[in-house]
C-alpha cells in the first residue's frame, strides 16, 4: 500500500522529483495556467503572487511543483491532463503512474493498433476539450445575462435620474427667464440714465472749454510765479550755503580761540611761576648781598685787626676781590719768641685762605645770579610782549 506524504502519494512524489528538472525548464506556466484555475488546483491569487514574486519563468514553474506536493492526488491527474491539453504529451506519459500488474512483459503491438490509440486519445481529448468550452460558453452566456440585467437596472436609474435633472433644468430655465426680463427693465433704465448723463457731458465739456480758456490766461501768471519762486529758491539755497560756510568759519575760529586761551592760560601759569620765581632770586640776591657784605666787613676787620702775641707783621691786601695775592711786610720785632711768631703767622694764614676760597666762591655765585636774573629778565620781557600781542 502507498503510503501519503504531503497530499501526493509515494510514486507521485517519486516521479515528480526524478523529472524535476525537466518539468522545471520545459513546462511554461503560462500554456497551463487556465486549466489549473478551471479545474481549480490554482487559485487566481496564488497566481497572480506568482506573477509578481518570479520575473523567471523557471522560478514559477519550481514554485507551483512545490505547491503541487501540498495538493491532493487528484490535483496531480489534473496536472497532467492540463500537460496534454497544452501539447506537452511525452511530460505527461512519464509523469503516468503504472501498476506493478501492468508493468509485466508484454508483446509489443502491431503498429495499426498503436495509430488507433493514439487517434481515439486525440478523439477524447478534442472531446474533453469541445465540453470545457461549452461550459465557459455557458458561463459566459450567464455572465452576459447578469451584466445586461445589471446594465438595465443602471439604465432605468440614470432614466430616472435624468428625468429629475430635466425637471430641475426646466424650473431654472423659468427662474432664468423671469432674471432675463428684469435685467431688460433694468437695461432700459440704465439707458435713460445714460441719455441723461450724455446730455451732462455735453453741459460739462462746454464748462470745461471755458475754464480751459480761462486756465490758459492764469498759465502765463504761474509760470512768471514759478519763475519767481525758482529764484527765491535759489537765492536760500545761497544764503543756507553761505550760513553754513560761516558756521564752519565759526567753528573753526572758536576752536583757534579756545586754543588760545588755553596757550594764554599756560604762558600765564608760567609767568606766575617764573615771578614767584624771580622774586625768590631776589630774596636771595639780597641775601647774598647782605652776607657779601659782611664778608667785606670782616674782611677789612681782619685786615686792620692787631695781633699783640705775635711780632708785628703787616698784611696789606688789594682790595680787588679777582685777585688773591698778598704781600707781607716785616717790622722789628718786639721781644716774642720765633716759634709763637710762626704758630700764630700759620693761623693766621689758614684763616685768610677759607676767608679768601670762601670770597671766591660767593663771588662765582653772584655771577651765576646775574645771569640768571638777566636770562629771567628776558624771558619776562617775552612774556610780556606775548601777553600785549594776545591782548
Amino acid at each position: 500500500m502507498d503510503s501519503k506524504r504531503g497530499g501526493l502519494t509515494e510514486k507521485e512524489m517519486s516521479l515528480l522529483r526524478r523529472h524535476w528538472k525537466t518539468l522545471k525548464q520545459d513546462i511554461r506556466m503560462g500554456d497551463i495556467v487556465d486549466h489549473l484555475i478551471v479545474e481549480d488546483v490554482l487559485k487566481p491569487a496564488t497566481w497572480e503572487d506568482l506573477k509578481r514574486k518570479y520575473n523567471i519563468e523557471k522560478e514559477r514553474t519550481e514554485e507551483f511543483l512545490l505547491l503541487l506536493q501540498r495538493k491532493p492526488s487528484k490535483c496531480f491527474v489534473i496536472f497532467q491532463e492540463a500537460l496534454r491539453d497544452a501539447g506537452y504529451d511525452h511530460l505527461a506519459d512519464k509523469l503516468e503512474v503504472k501498476d506493478d500488474r501492468t508493468q509485466k512483459k508484454k508483446p509489443k503491438p502491431d503498429a495499426t493498433a498503436v495509430d488507433n490509440s493514439f487517434i481515439m486519445k486525440t478523439l477524447k481529448e478534442l472531446c474533453d476539450r469541445d465540453k470545457q468550452k461549452e461550459i465557459q460558453l455557458a458561463a459566459m452566456k450567464q455572465d452576459q445575462e447578469k451584466t445586461s440585467q445589471r446594465f438595465e437596472k443602471k439604465l432605468a436609474l440614470n432614466l430616472q435620474q435624468t428625468n429629475e435633472e430635466l425637471d430641475k433644468l426646466k424650473t431654472s430655465l423659468r427662474q432664468k427667464e423671469d432674471e432675463i426680463e428684469k435685467l431688460k427693465q433694468i437695461q432700459r433704465q440704465q439707458e435713460e440714465t445714460n441719455k441723461e448723463l450724455s446730455e451732462e457731458n455735453k453741459k460739462l465739456e462746454n464748462e470745461r472749454e471755458q475754464m480751459f480758456g480761462e486756465l490758459q490766461l492764469t498759465k502765463s501768471e504761474k509760470d512768471e510765479v514759478e519763475l519767481k519762486m525758482k529764484r527765491q529758491k535759489m537765492y536760500e539755497d545761497r544764503i543756507v550755503k553761505e550760513k553754513e560756510k560761516l558756521k564752519k568759519t565759526v567753528e573753526r575760529q572758536s576752536t583757534q580761540l579756545e586754543q588760545e586761551m588755553q596757550e594764554k592760560k599756560k604762558a600765564m601759569d608760567h609767568l606766575k611761576r617764573e615771578s614767584t620765581a624771580l622774586e625768590l632770586i631776589k630774596k636771595e640776591k639780597k641775601e647774598l648781598q647782605e652776607k657779601i657784605e659782611k664778608l667785606e666787613d670782616e674782611n677789612e676787620v681782619l685786615s686792620a685787626r692787631p695781633y699783640s702775641s705775635m711780632t708785628r707783621w703787616t698784611l696789606s691786601t688789594s682790595r680787588d676781590m679777582d685777585s688773591s695775592s698778598t704781600t707781607l711786610y716785616r717790622r722789628q720785632p718786639t721781644g716774642l719768641s720765633q716759634s709763637d711768631d710762626n704758630n700764630s703767622m700759620s693761623q693766621l694764614l689758614d684763616q685768610r685762605g677759607e676767608i679768601e676760597a670762601e670770597i671766591k666762591r660767593k663771588q662765582i655765585e653772584q655771577k651765576h645770579l646775574r645771569r640768571r636774573l638777566r636770562e629771567l629778565k628776558s624771558h619776562a620781557e617775552t612774556v610780556e610782549s606775548q601777553t600785549c600781542v594776545v591782548m
